[in-house]
């Protein structure tokens, strides 16, 4: 329960680490500093080359010519190639890219959802009417990582609870691993047999004088048979194990963090 309790804890920091985190955004006075928490549907954020994207973005700006950047999302689908996204056409052309945000347009985009592989949303003008079709190659979801160098300006589509990761996450539940299924099927046979051996020796005794109080009494002196020991030893050796792989010193694991200290025995298996 500790063990839990102490990963939930890590946990718990880490989401306030990246609730917290620093990246500015563009409005009517310029660039200015807000925190991850604060953001909001319509913001115009800058996100830098290997900074982690806050929300589910809309690409308006980014400093390749072509106006096109790659993204990181093994966070997100497992894949490790990087993926193309492109920039809004009419707001790439701007320049200087300072007034986007005095550009008088919106996005129009479909209600949130968990379909990470679809998105359709219009960028339209609010003078002409004119609207740029919106697709997949535009968005930036959360939790994504900017590859390509330099810098991007996005508006923000969905945030919070609303973002393609957290509506695809589900709630943590306690992990379990093979060997933790094993040595509890092997503990209830022992407890099994445990009791069979008490019973049987008051058998033997012929259930003779207060024969319950001597079954309840064989039970506790067989309880040795029960290696409890054993999970102690079990449990400790798995926090050992988390530490040595989040603070690896030959440096062969560089950035891998141990989420759950209760199956680091499972890396072997993959």
């Amino acid at each position: 329960m500790m063990n839990e309790a102490y990963d939930d804890l890590k946990r718990y920091l880490r989401d306030k680490e990246m609730n917290n985190a620093d990246y500015e955004r563009l409005s009517d006075k310029g660039m200015n500093v807000i925190t991850s928490k604060e953001m909001k549907v319509g913001h115009i954020i800058k996100v830098k080359h290997n900074q982690r994207v806050p929300a589910d973005l809309v690409l308006l700006y980014t400093t390749e010519k072509n106006g096109t950047v790659f993204i990181r999302t093994d966070q997100l689908d497992g894949e490790t190639d990087w993926k193309l996204r492109k920039a809004v056409a009419t707001t790439q052309k701007t320049s200087p890219i300072e007034t986007i945000y005095s550009i008088d347009a919106y996005v129009e985009a479909n209600p949130p959802d968990d379909h990470i592989y679809d998105f359709k949303g219009v960028f339209r003008n609010s003078v002409t009417g004119i609207g740029e079709p919106l697709s997949l190659e535009n968005t930036l979801w959360s939790n994504t990582v900017l590859a390509s160098p330099g810098y991007i300006l996005a508006m923000i589509v969905y945030t919070g609870r609303e973002t393609r990761s957290n509506m695809n996450s589900k709630s943590p539940r306690s992990k379990v691993g093979l060997i933790d299924w094993e040595i509890n099927f092997l503990s209830k046979v022992l407890f099994l047999f445990m009791v069979l051996i008490a019973f049987i020796i008051v058998v033997m005794d012929h259930f003779s004088g207060e024969w319950y109080y001597k079954f309840f009494r064989y039970v506790l002196l067989l309880a040795s048979i029960i290696p409890i020991s054993l999970r102690v030893n079990l449990d400790m050796a798995k926090i050992y194990y988390s530490y040595c792989i989040s603070n690896d010193d030959d440096e062969r694991m560089v950035g891998t963090i141990a989420r759950n200290s209760t199956i680091p025995e499972e890396l072997g298996r993959i």
